[in-house]
Formats: structure tokens, sequence, C-alpha cells
């Protein structure tokens, strides 16, 4: 390799070292720029990424000017200047690493997690292996953990919809379980949820109401909860917020003649923030409006019904009467099932002939 190659060479590892110099510097800055705005710990970690990024970049160039000389494979050892280009490249890797790990999460996840904590101090720990099951897919349906689907899905509004004792409540809670260990192993989470019963609601249902609703039932008079679940929507507008909405029907039979503007007030609410998404209990399917989707629970399989009957703690002949309505409610949901199936098969071969 002739001599000019190598003093390219090495002029581009001498740039890049300054480069990691640069970057130092710019740690200095970043957090100066981030304590002015009290986001110094996310910009600790663009440094640290950026430090990282610098000694990767001078750890190559260094091994490149090396190997340039030595060949391939190498005939000699690096001399010093190799050795102690590559040992600044290893610490810059290393300071990067550490500036990254060390940084603790921001004001704002703290606040969120203190949030989860409160509801999950609420409900205690569930400690209930069967997961509620959702069927999903169009052509080729399947069924899913419900509290996963719901967490995940993109819709503004989602209705869970079940019968009494499907395990709509207990689908909700593994929501809140799942959002919980989500929020404390994660430094940067894109979204949360939140638990809210609707029993308690104010009337009329409006959706001032519901956001009223929301703030005194998770803060549970927790004036520091109720400031964060005020202020958090507009600091982090881009953290996905996930209302789980309990109760829905029985708020609507203690107001008769309020059940669609009781839905609505809900709508309304979701719609109030670019960020709020909501998940609605319901035991009848609600027509839906675009950007909104209906997920249905599955019926119990034999195990699972002996697993939910068996967690009450019930005697003989309570667990053989449960059991036989557990099986009566599966029996009658798979009926209405079937019906629906042939009124569709009906309907479908009414237009052909009409067709025809």
């Amino acid at each position: 390799m002739t001599q000019d190659v190598l003093n390219w060479i090495a002029l581009a590892n001498l740039i890049v070292a300054v480069g990691g110099v640069a970057a130092t510097m710019m740690s200095v800055l970043f957090d100066a720029f981030g304590h002015a705005f009290g986001r110094e710990e996310a910009f600790r970690r663009y440094v640290g990424r950026l430090v990282i990024g610098a000694g990767l970049l001078s750890a190559g160039f260094t091994a490149g000017a090396w190997l340039s000389g030595a060949g391939m494979p190498p005939r000699e050892w690096p001399d010093v200047r190799f050795w102690w280009a590559g040992l600044a490249a290893f610490a810059l890797i290393v300071i990067g690493v550490v500036v990254v790990v060390r940084t603790k999460p921001e004001p704002y996840v703290e606040r969120l997690r203190s949030i989860s904590k409160v509801l999950s101090r609420r409900f205690g720990e569930l400690i209930q292996s069967t997961e509620p099951l959702v069927t999903v897919g169009v052509w080729f349906t399947r069924r899913r953990p419900a509290s996963l689907e719901l967490l995940r899905a993109k819709p503004k509004v989602i209705f869970l919809v079940g019968e009494a004792g499907s395990g709509r409540t207990l689908a909700l809670r593994m929501a809140l379980q799942r959002t919980h260990q989500h929020l404390e192993s994660t430094k940067k989470p894109r979204w949360t949820a939140v638990y809210v019963d609707l029993t308690e609601v104010e009337t009329p249902v409006t959706a001032e109401a519901v956001r009223e609703h929301v703030y005194t039932y998770v803060s549970a008079g927790d004036s520091d909860i109720d400031v964060a679940l005020r202020n958090l929507p507009d600091e982090r507008r881009k953290l996905k917020w996930i209302f789980l909405f309990d109760a829905f029907d029985e708020m609507a039979a203690a107001n008769p003649g309020q059940r669609d503007e009781a839905l609505t007030a809900l709508r309304q609410f979701t719609d109030s923030r670019p960020a709020y998404h909501s998940v609605i209990v319901t035991q009848d399917e609600p027509g839906t409006l675009a950007g909104e989707d209906v997920l249905f629970l599955a019926p119990p399989t034999f195990a699972q019904q002996r697993e939910l009957a068996s967690g009450q703690k019930l005697g003989q002949a309570a667990l053989k009467r449960l059991l036989s309505h557990l099986a009566m409610q599966m029996i009658s949901s798979l009926r209405r099932a079937d019906a629906g199936t042939a009124a569709a098969s009906s309907d479908l071969r009414r237009g052909q002939v009409r067709q025809t």
C-alpha cells in the first residue's frame, strides 16, 4: 500500500478522534441545555449514544490504519500509537455505555410508575393463571390473550364484548398488570394504561364529567397523582394513554335512557386528545364508527372453567352449580354464534338468487 493511502487513512483516523473530542464537548452543552428544560436525563442518554458511536468509529479507523500497514494477515504487532488510539476508543465506548446505563428515567416515567403503583395496590396482585381470550382474524380466526390485544390495538376505541362472567374485568386487570410490568422494566415507555370503573360517574354523563371522574377515581385523593394525570398528556404528547373503562353496562342501567349519551361522552373524551385511546367493556355489541373496533371474548374452555371455579374456594355442591352455569353460558354463546353464521349464509344465498 502506497504512502499516500496510508497518509489518507491516518488523516481519517485523526478526524474521527477529533469527532470524539467534539462529542465529549457536546455532552457538556447537551447537559446544560437539558437541565435548563428539565430534560437532562434524556439528553444524557443521547450524549452517551453519541460517545459510543464516536468510540466505535475511532476503533474501526484505528484497526483499519494498522491493518493497512501490517497487511492481511498482519505481519507485525501494532506500535505504541495504535495501542494508545485503541485504548482511547475503548475508553470512549465504556464512558458512553456507563452514561446510558446509569442515567435515571426522566421524571415523567417516575410519575407514570406512581400512578401504576396506586392502581396495582388497590386491586392487589393477580394470582389467576387463566387469561381470557379474544377471537381475532377474519378469514383465519384464532384466539389470543385479551390483555395483549387490548394494549396492542391501534383503533381509538375498542369495545370488549362478552357475557357476564366471561372474564371482561379480569382481562382489564391483566392489561393493567402488564402495564405495571412494562413501566417498571423500561426507561422510556411509549404507552400506559389506567383502569377506570364507571359506576359512580356523575350524571348527566358528559365528556367533562368522564374526565373529572377519571382524575378522581385514579388519584383516589392523592393530589400528586391528580396533578400528574392533568399535566402529563400536555408534557408528553406522543405518549399513548389507554383508558380501560369497566362497568359501562352498570352505569347505563343506573341512568335509563342515557346509554347512547353516555357512549357519546366516552367517545368525545377519547377524541379530546390524539394520544387518548379507550377500551369499553360491554355485554352487547354497539354500533361502531370509523376508527373503532370490536373484540369478542371467546367462551372459556372446560379446563379454564374448572380453573376459574377452583380459584373461588367453593364447596363441591357450589362448585358443580358454578360449572353447570358456566357450561350453559358457553352453550348459549355457541348457539348465538351459529345462529349468526346461519343468518349470514342465508342472506348471502338470497343475494345470489336475486342476482341470477
